[in-house]
């Protein structure tokens, strides 16, 4: 019978207690009202959310824990075209962060909503404001992708933009949320996604709304 060294069976419960936990680190989608910290007309709706893909991504200020959630039966075709979008949007994204420097954001969670944006949301503002969302949360920070209106097409880039948003929102957190900041949030957020997907025509109609804000806080 083979016994343990003297002092290992310290050094393994030691182990054990300091390991980092990963798949805890989140909080439970579901419970409450986590969801309307991102989009408000779902407070009070009682959605289920189940997490569809966890993965990991390198930042310049180490690895960041990814989770996919949804709160609606999607299509298995559908669900599966949109993971892979936002997946490879997040780690293009992530991989684009060495051009920017040692800037990261927290751990996200990426909510794959099945809303539309509210009249307001879709008149104003700058061109993706609509199509996402990004809010700081107790575990990170929250994305609701509007998938009806980004298309498949369009996910990836949208979902580049509330990446950067994430990023200001862990790095610089009074700039990003002042309402003085919008156009050097929007604007670095847009350059951002410019940067991680080169060559896209997306951002077209977002330089006119970005031109006829700047022209009216002259």
């Amino acid at each position: 019978m083979r016994y343990l060294k003297p002092g290992s069976g310290l050094a393994l419960l030691l182990l054990a207690f300091f390991w980092p936990m990963t798949a805890s680190a989140f909080d439970d989608c579901a419970a409450g009202d986590y969801l309307a910290d991102a989009d408000p007309r779902v407070a009070g709706m009682d959605l289920p959310c189940d997490e569809v893909e966890r993965f990991t991504i390198d930042t310049p200020k180490g690895v960041r824990e990814v989770r996919i959630v949804s709160s609606y039966d999607f299509p298995a075709v559908d669900l599966r075209v949109m993971r892979r979008e936002v997946r490879r949007s997040v780690e293009r994204s992530a991989a684009a962060l060495s051009d920017v420097g040692r800037l990261a954001p927290d751990d996200l969670t990426i909510w794959l909503s099945h809303l539309l944006p509210t009249e307001e949301e879709e008149s104003g503002g700058y061109a993706h404001d609509a199509h996402g969302v990004a809010v700081e949360t107790s575990d990170g920070c929250l994305v609701a992708v509007y998938a009806g209106l980004t298309g498949a097409r369009g996910m990836a880039f949208t979902m580049a933009h509330e990446f950067f948003h994430c990023v200001q929102k862990a790095e610089m957190p009074v700039k990003a949320n002042l309402s003085a900041s919008d156009w050097w949030v929007e604007g670095t957020a847009e350059w951002f996604a410019n940067l991680a997907f080169p060559g896209t025509t997306h951002s077209q109609g977002f330089v006119a709304g970005f031109d006829s804000s700047r022209i009216m806080c002259r």
